[in-house]
């Protein structure tokens, strides 16, 4: 532990002896380091830290902590401020009045209310059949807000091979990355001389998947009411285009803003129609309680 209104320029490691379960404050209230952590011992930050973070426990960041830098975690809970990247394999937790200025990568995400997140959010265990199917070919699946230019711009970004609209747009990142019916068309002819199967026999191999969406009027003010609500349910969370809760492996809920209308649009996924059903109408009735508020 340092103590005192000092500042340090560092490299560090830090180990835990014996398996305590116990935090590790490393950087208490009033000081200020310079330097990259390395840290397999669970690691609280109540200080300022300008550097990163690599650890293979718990990292805390306390309602008086502060970090310049990126978090890499087995799990962190963020109740000060973060700028840089978190990058957390199992559960984060963004607390009180936290603010983050940055990506985040999660396995779980849980945001109170107060919280504030200003970036995007990947989660590696959000359910969906595309994450099933890119699972096969060991591909990552990264997703961007609605609308075909998000789209195209995250795949020059990134060198994506392929792009995929909600509204059933396709991009194929080796000849354009923008939708272009003819070269969709192409790919699958080409699946299905190659396979020897019919079109329906190739959607019958697909894992099930049920579908629907719907809207509601709705301001940009009103909407803020609709996430406040959405973000107290314990589900793992999506931020990067309104809200998608993830409620199990195969199904979830989100509700976007519209860009171009006032109203709020709701979407959902389940692998059953009389699950999608259940779930469409339990958010439906959610989302119109916050309205009447």
């Amino acid at each position: 532990m340092f103590n005192g209104k000092s500042k340090s320029e560092f490299s560090t490691e830090v180990s835990s002896n014996g398996g305590s379960t116990g935090s590790a404050s490393l950087i208490s209230a009033g000081t200020t380091l310079k330097g990259d952590i390395n840290s397999n011992a669970d690691l609280r930050i109540d200080g300022t830290l300008i550097g990163n973070i690599h650890s293979s426990a718990k990292v805390i960041i306390g309602a008086n902590g502060v970090v310049e830098g990126d978090i890499n975690g087995q799990q962190a809970d963020i109740l000060g401020k973060v700028t840089g990247t978190i990058n957390v394999k199992e559960l984060l937790q963004l607390k009180g009045t936290s603010l983050v200025q940055g990506n985040i990568k999660a396995g779980k995400l849980q945001v109170e209310p107060t919280a504030t997140f200003n970036g995007e959010c990947h989660m590696t265990l959000a359910p969906a059949v595309i994450e099933k199917i890119a699972a096969e070919s060991e591909s990552q699946v990264l997703r961007t807000r609605v609308g075909s230019v998000e789209v195209s711009r995250k795949m020059v970004k990134e060198n994506a091979i392929i792009g995929f609209e909600e509204n059933g747009g396709f991009m194929y990142g080796k000849h354009n990355q923008v939708r272009d019916g003819s070269m969709t068309m192409a790919i699958l002819l080409d699946l299905l001389a190659s396979s020897k199967n019919s079109l329906s026999q190739e959607m019958d191999a697909l894992p099930p998947s049920f579908t629907t969406k719907g809207k509601i009027e709705c301001s940009r003010e009103d909407f803020k009411k609709i996430v406040k609500i959405l973000k107290t349910e314990h589900y793992k969370k999506d931020l990067t285009d309104g809200i998608k809760l993830s409620l199990d492996d195969s199904s979830w809920i989100m509700v976007r803003l519209s860009g171009t209308e006032p109203i709020a649009r709701i979407y959902a996924e389940s692998s059953s129609q009389s699950k999608l059903d259940e779930i469409f109408a339990k958010y439906m009735q959610k989302v119109k309680a916050a309205l009447d508020r």
